[in-house]
């Protein structure tokens, strides 16, 4: 069995920036825009990239996925950012459907059928808890294949004009962490599960036990339009609010690399490029 994670960085193509394609010259403007770039930076340097290095079992892979189009000043910083960490790959598509870059990927490196794969997702503005690929290959190794893993408990950072603040986060088959354990052979891409509705069809794993990400919501979103009734939504759904010291607490077990004042800086800066 292998685990190989994909997180998307401004890749040129159809898929949750909702760009419109049908003029690719403004999509491109867009998707490039310098204060969407540096936001999207500045999330990745302090949210994403140091929980996938602080990572406890370190046999994974993580595809950093994004276009050869991308202008090289932001290539170039990517590929410096990434470079300190060995498990991250970065891959710039020349295709801009997303699904056929990545199916042969999964091909190699499943070895053409000899393994067994674990596939994750995680945006580039969110974090995984430092043990969340060990407990991804503990749930994996305890049943057959062919199902979907789901650690729904972690923690929300929100920065919008009507709320702000830091608190736990309970949603069942969020896209952070959203895994499929695949048989050998089989490999659809991980982007081709809708993560909210894949359970209707699918065998499901979910461990609601332990805090496994941290995620994001803030003005330059892909899906920033529907935020502010989204979180609320979450905040009800959630349970009890955390306070400072629980979300402290959560921190130190599970994001030793993100501290409180880390993630309260990243609340008031996400919105300020």
């Amino acid at each position: 069995m292998k685990i190989i994670g994909f997180c998307r960085f401004s890749f040129f193509g159809p898929s949750d920036t909702k760009l419109n394609y049908d003029d690719e010259k403004q999509a491109f403007r867009d998707l490039y825009d310098h204060k969407r770039m540096e936001t999207r930076f500045f999330l990745f340097e302090n949210l994403m990239l140091p929980s996938i290095a602080a990572q406890t079992d370190k046999n994974f892979e993580l595809v950093i996925l994004t276009s050869e189009v991308m202008p090289a000043k932001y290539r170039k910083r990517l590929l410096a950012l990434c470079k300190p960490v060995k498990q991250i790959r970065v891959e710039f598509a020349a295709g801009m459907v997303l699904k056929e870059v990545v199916r042969p990927m999964l091909v190699k490196c499943a070895e053409r059928g000899k393994y067994e794969l674990v596939q994750f997702r995680i945006d580039d503005d969110d974090a995984l808890s430092c043990h969340f690929i060990r407990r991804l290959r503990e749930i994996a190794s305890q049943s057959g294949p062919q199902k979907i893993i789901s650690m729904p408990l972690g923690l929300m950072v929100y920065n919008m004009p009507e709320m702000n603040g830091i608190d736990k986060f309970l949603r069942p088959f969020t896209g952070a962490g959203f895994a499929f354990h695949s048989m050998k052979g089989r490999y659809r891409v991980i982007f081709e599960y809708a993560h909210n509705q894949a359970q209707r069809n699918f065998r499901t794993v979910t461990d609601p036990t332990n805090a496994s990400h941290i995620q994001s919501f803030h003005a330059s979103a892909d899906t920033a339009m529907r935020h502010v009734r989204r979180v609320k939504s979450y905040l009800k759904n959630s349970g009890k609010s955390l306070d400072k010291e629980g979300v402290e607490t959560m921190l130190a077990q599970e994001f030793p690399t993100i501290d409180y004042g880390c993630l309260d800086n990243v609340k008031e800066k996400m919105n300020s490029f």
